[in-house]
Formats: structure tokens, C-alpha cells, sequence
């Protein structure tokens, strides 16, 4: 995985096969790992993939940020959530809505 900075990595989901469409962004200290919009569930042998290449195991993961609530960003969130049920998920009240409008929107 690339470096952004020290401790902050991203994982290319390859999506459809083509390189730098969707990423996630990887937080990592001693305390674990953080993903930033773990990306669609088609992705997810990617990611996995990616993130043990950096050591990094499921159990490892203990937060995931989504900016908001699209499939391309936030698919893969359940599956993750289901396998490790110790994640903590975090998203920002406007972004939570149906497909990622804020409540009450058209």
C-alpha cells in the first residue's frame, strides 16, 4: 500500500478491475487499524488482501470512518462489522441518511 504519511496508508480496490477508482484510506498505530470508506462489498477480497500485505489481520481493525453512506463507499462496512463485531463505526449525522442525503432531504 502506498504511504500518505507516517501511519497513513490507502489500499486500491481495483474496482472493476482498473486501478485508482476507489480507494481506503488506512490509519494505523499500536492500538490497531482505522479504515476510511472501506468501499463496496465487491471489493473486499482486495482489501483483505491489501491489508494483510501490511500485516494488518481483521481482528486488527477496530474503527471504520465512512464519509458517507454510498455503496461505493460504504458496502463493504456490514461484512466487516459481521466478521468482527468489535469495529466501531463513525459517520458524521449528515452523511447518515438514506444514501447519504441528511435527513428529510429530497
Amino acid at each position: 500500500m502506498p504511504t500518505i504519511a507516517r501511519g497513513i496508508t490507502y489500499a486500491d480496490l481495483m474496482f472493476l478491475g482498473q486501478p485508482r477508482v476507489i480507494a481506503t484510506a488506512v490509519l494505523q498505530d499500536a492500538g490497531g487499524a482505522a479504515l476510511v470508506d472501506p468501499g463496496p462489498s465487491t471489493c473486499l477480497d482486495t482489501l483483505r488482501s491489501s491489508l494483510r500485505g501490511q500485516g494488518i489481520a481483521p481482528a486488527d481493525v477496530r474503527t471504520i470512518l465512512l464519509t458517507h453512506i454510498h455503496l461505493d463507499h460504504a458496502g463493504a462496512t456490514g461484512t466487516l462489522v459481521r466478521e468482527n463485531p468489535d469495529i466501531q463505526v463513525y459517520v458524521h449525522e449528515a452523511g447518515g441518511g438514506a444514501h447519504g442525503r441528511p435527513p428529510g432531504s429530497c
